[in-house]
């Protein structure tokens, strides 16, 4: 999960809801739009290390896991959803990555289980084969460069699927 969604609780501003950024948005909504300089270089460093597999914790009231893709919810103790494209787990669906989504408890009474249980599904998901997305060619748009396009004569390859949301 990209640092910059620690913001509603690393930084007091993006925690009243006040936007943070040169450019007046919080970059834990910015996932997309990429209008700060902190999501695009998040979003620079994910498409060049092209993680297998992105996790995103939640409290929650009781333990559970959730998976993005169909491969992951196959093969993992998870169930499969479908996110927003809006948040950061939805975003990277998308991408190039199987999502997981951990929903923990706030006072988990066996918390060495759980958290054993956790690294093993990351280690089974880490295993799984990377997500591949047929390359399309997209109207030459700065955007889609952001978002891990390669730039050619008449447009932009995208090997992703975030072009459909922009």
């Amino acid at each position: 999960m990209p640092p910059t969604a620690a913001a509603p609780v690393v930084n007091e501003r993006a925690f009243q809801g006040v936007p943070i950024g040169r450019e007046g948005a919080d970059p834990y909504f910015d996932f997309l739009e990429l209008k700060t300089e902190a999501a695009r270089a998040v979003t620079e460093f994910y498409h060049k290390s092209r993680p297998r597999v992105v996790a995103v914790f939640l409290g929650g009231r009781e333990y559970e896991a959730a998976a993005t893709t169909e491969a992951a919810a196959q093969t993992l103790p998870a169930r499969k959803i479908t996110p927003s494209p809006h948040t950061p787990e939805g975003v990277f669906t998308l991408k190039y990555s199987h999502g997981l989504v951990f929903k923990i408890p706030p006072e988990p009474r066996e918390f060495g289980l759980l958290a054993r249980h956790v690294a093993d599904v990351l280690k089974r998901a880490a295993a799984l084969p990377p997500v591949e997305r047929p390359p399309v060619k997209v109207e030459k748009k700065p955007i889609y460069l952001l978002h891990g396009g390669r730039e050619v004569e008449d447009g932009v390859l995208i090997d992703n699927d975030v072009y459909i949301y922009i």
